[in-house]
This record gives structure tokens, C-alpha cells and sequence, in this order.
């Protein structure tokens, strides 16, 4: 994924010289150690100052921050025996997006391959390991442009604020439920990927909230394309194979098949299940019949047992579809699209009879989001509501052209400057956390003041 445009011809901030470039290592080689602190004694190129020495790697954050550090040498064996590198991996992020300056990291590698995986984590830079006198000059010649480069990123007006821990907490704190949603449509062309999308990113990377997008659309799903993801993980397609051949569903086969959703080198608490980009796929036999409705309850019995905050789910149009139906059964709220368009509220109108007669799926987990709604074209907006008798969730309007192009180019809306279309868009999310509003307006945009929520939903119904 490419990373956010950056200016180069704005005016760089300034550094202050009597701040310095302050580093705090955290080696496991003693002569590497000795060799960082004989490099940065009192006289140096660069006017560096090794500020500290962490001993393990728990201690890291705390000690960069304690020190003011601005750059962090990290030895990638620091990371020894963890959780697949996952502490190390945090340790880079939460030191790039310190809230009160960046602290970047070099990484030090011993191994080749380590210095792929230290810059995908969030570091500037690698130098290789044992350390010599020629490393050390390399990285005096990078330290104070990647120090420039990270001041940058915190500058450009893309720059996504990575939570403190005191800020998540107040967020935490909200009136808000864990939800497994639905967004739904019966017809085609509603917008039901874009919402799902731009729900998802505001929800997971503008909030920092743990959530798994997963697109289920058997006419062929888009969402990878629209985030501008790889489906190289295999998506639903593989998790369903890996079902059929065991017989069941575990954690570790969905951390096989998801995609993490990273905003340039940083990685986000967004997930993917990406979904089948063909219809012929989606024509699967593992997809259809009592094959395709085991498989759908497995996965949704597995979200039941773990820990996302909100899985939103991209559904196709037929209900009729194992992979659609079931999660209309089962989850917790069916967001449903209707447009301006006669034809789709017609058709709106039928779905919902039909999934109340025979399925007897209950209407007040559903709600309505009116999408690309022009009040010009001649059909009456409470007229709609009432015919429907689902209440307005949200109203989005007709940007035709501007979704279009943020799909193409595969950039979520809420990601971008605010503007009309992006503002509806976390007035729709506010109802689902409530939070989101102070976010969007740190960033200048408009959300309600109003607390807004999901009144009368029965939550219950997720567990069935």
C-alpha cells in the first residue's frame, strides 16, 4: 500500500539545536553496546547524545519517553521468543506516533532478512549488525533527514493519529457494544461495499478499534480491490477449504487467511477477510447448500468466541445465498441501502416481507441508511421511511463521481480532509460509537453533537 503524499517542497519544521538528536539503544551485544556509546560520546558529526540503555524490550517505550528520546537503535534479537516479533512491533509504533513528537527507530539487523520485516513494522531505517565504524558513519548521514522525514509525516494533513493510552481509555469509556453488523442491500449498485469500507476504516483505524471487515459478496467481492489490498492470503475462499477439510474453525486458521490493513509503514487494528473477486468462486460448492450453510455458521460461531470489537460484514444481494442469509439470521444489526431510485426502495420494500414471513428474521435489527439520496428526482423521503417501516439509521448524499474516485484509487473517504460526504458519512458511525465524533472533529470535521445510538436494539439476538 503506498503511503500518504508527502510535500517535499513545504517548509520543514525546525528542529531545535539545543535539543539534539537524543538516542536510547536497547542491544543485546555488549560490544555493540560499547560500540554506540564510544560513537556517541561528547564530541561526534552529528551532536548526538545516547541518553539511555534498555536491557529488554518491556522497558523500551517508558524509557524513550522518560529521556525524550528521538531515536531509538534497536536490535531486532530484542525480540527473541516473543509472540512473533508482536511486542516489537508495537514497541516501533507507539514510538512513531508518540503524542508528543515521532521517536523513530533503526533497526539493527544480524540477519538479512530482518530489515524487510523492520521497515513493514515502522522503522526508518536498518544498519547492519555487528556494528563498525561504517555503519556508524551511515547512520550519521541518515539520522538527521529521517528525523526531518518523520516530522513530515506528523505534519501532513494525512497523518492518522495513533491513540495514547489515555485517549483510548477515554474513548473506552463511551456508551458503546461490541456488534457484528451487516451491510446489505437487495439490488445492486448501493453503495453497500463503500459503506462497509468507510465503517470499517473509520471504526478500526480512525478509532483504533479491533475490527474484521469480511466480504461476502458471492456475486464477487470488491473490498480488497477498494482498500487497495493483496489477496494473496486467500481471503474466504481459503478459510472455507480449511473448514471443509477439518471440520471446524479455529483463531489461528482466520489469523491465516486475513489481511492487515496498514496506513504506509504503520499497521492498523483494521483487518480483512477479503472475499471471492469472481462469481465463479462465489459458485463454489463449498459456498453452496448445507456445505455453504455449515461453513457460515462455523464462522460466525468463531467471531461469537473472540475479542473484535465490531465485525462488519459485506453481504451479497440474494438472501437466498448461505453466506448472505445466515449472517442476516445471526448477526447482531443489518444495516439495509435503499437509494433515491423507486426501483430500489420497491425492492427493499419485498426482501424485508420476505425475510420476516419465512425466515422470521425480527425487523428491529434492522435499519436503514438512505445512500446517494437526491431529493430532486422525485421520490419522497418520508414516504420511503414509512412504506419501508424501518427507521433512518443515516442519510448519505449523491457524491457519485467522488466515491467513484476514492474506490478507483482505493482510499477510504474518511481518511481524506472532511468535507459533506465524509462528515454523513461518521454521522452514520456515531450511532454505532459514539466516540467517533471527537475524533472526526480533532480533525476538523462536523459530527453531531448529539448522542446518537442504536435505541431498542436487541443485542441478544447476536448469540443465537
Amino acid at each position: 500500500m503506498k503511503t500518504p503524499d508527502m510535500n517535499d517542497t513545504q517548509p520543514l519544521p525546525i528542529i531545535a539545536e539545543d535539543s539534539g538528536i537524543r538516542i536510547v539503544s536497547a542491544m543485546t551485544s555488549m560490544q555493540d553496546d560499547r560500540a554506540l556509546m564510544n560513537a556517541y560520546d561528547e564530541d561526534n558529526p552529528i551532536g548526538a547524545t545516547l541518553m539511555a540503555r534498555a536491557s529488554n524490550l518491556g522497558e523500551v517505550v517508558e524509557l524513550a519517553r522518560q529521556f525524550d528520546a528521538t531515536v531509538l537503535i534497536l536490535d531486532h534479537q530484542m525480540g527473541r521468543g516473543l509472540d512473533s516479533g508482536e511486542l516489537l512491533v508495537t514497541t516501533i509504533q507507539k514510538l512513531r506516533h508518540n503524542p508528543e513528537h515521532p521517536i523513530i527507530t533503526i533497526g539493527v539487523c544480524y540477519d538479512p532478512a530482518w530489515a524487510k520485516n523492520f521497515i513493514e513494522a515502522g522503522a526508518f531505517a536498518t544498519i547492519n549488525g555487528p556494528i563498525t565504524t561504517g555503519e556508524i558513519a551511515r547512520l550519521n548521514g541518515l539520522l538527521p533527514g529521517l528525523l526531518q522525514k518523520a516530522y513530515r509525516e506528523r505534519q501532513s494533513p494525512n497523518y492518522i493519529n495513533h491513540f495514547t493510552d489515555s485517549a483510548v481509555r477515554a474513548l473506552d469509556s463511551t456508551d458503546w457494544q461490541r456488534l457484528k453488523i451487516n451491510v446489505w442491500g437487495p439490488k445492486g449498485g448501493t453503495g453497500v461495499s463503500f459503506v462497509a469500507r468507510e465503517l470499517a476504516v473509520g471504526l478500526g483505524v480512525l478509532c483504533d478499534r479491533n475490527v474484521l471487515l469480511i466480504d461476502t459478496d458471492m456475486n464477487g467481492g470488491a473490498i480488497a480491490s477498494y482498500l487497495g489490498l493483496s489477496c494473496e492470503r486467500g481471503g474466504l475462499f481459503k478459510l472455507a477449504n480449511l473448514f471443509h477439510a477439518n471440520g471446524h474453525l479455529t483463531p489461528l486458521m482466520l489469523s491465516q487467511c486475513i489481511t492487515p490493513y496498514a496506513l504506509g509503514n504503520r499497521m492498523t487494528n483494521l483487518k480483512v477477510l477479503t472475499g471471492n473477486i469472481s462469481m465463479s468462486t462465489g459458485g463454489d460448492p463449498i459456498f453452496l447448500g448445507n456445505r455453504g450453510i455449515q461453513f457460515a455458521n462455523a464462522l460466525v460461531d468463531l467471531l461469537n468466541t473472540m475479542n473484535w470489537d465490531f465485525v462488519i460484514w459485506d453481504l451479497g444481494k440474494s438472501f437466498h445465498v448461505p453466506m448472505h442469509l445466515v449472517p442476516l439470521k445471526r448477526n447482531d444489526l443489518s444495516l439495509v441501502l435503499a437509494t433515491s431510485e423507486k426501483v430500489c426502495a420497491i425492492q427493499v420494500m419485498y426482501a424485508l416481507q420476505a425475510l420476516s414471513k419465512h425466515v422470521a428474521i425480527s425487523p428491529d435489527r434492522f435499519r436503514l441508511i438512505v445512500n446517494k439520496w437526491d431529493d430532486s428526482v422525485g421520490l419522497d423521503l418520508k414516504e420511503l421511511i414509512s412504506t419501508l417501516k424501518l427507521p433512518q439509521f443515516a442519510r448519505i448524499p449523491m457524491e457519485e463521481h467522488q466515491v467513484l474516485s476514492s474506490l478507483n484509487h482505493g482510499r477510504p473517504l474518511v481518511l481524506e480532509h472532511p468535507d459533506g460526504l465524509s462528515n454523513a458519512i461518521i454521522n452514520a458511525t456515531t450511532g454505532i460509537f459514539p466516540a467517533i465524533g471527537q475524533v472526526w472533529n480533532s480533525r476538523g470535521g462536523k459530527a453531531p453533537n448529539q448522542k446518537r445510538g442504536l435505541a431498542g436494539l436487541k443485542l441478544t439476538f447476536g448469540r443465537r
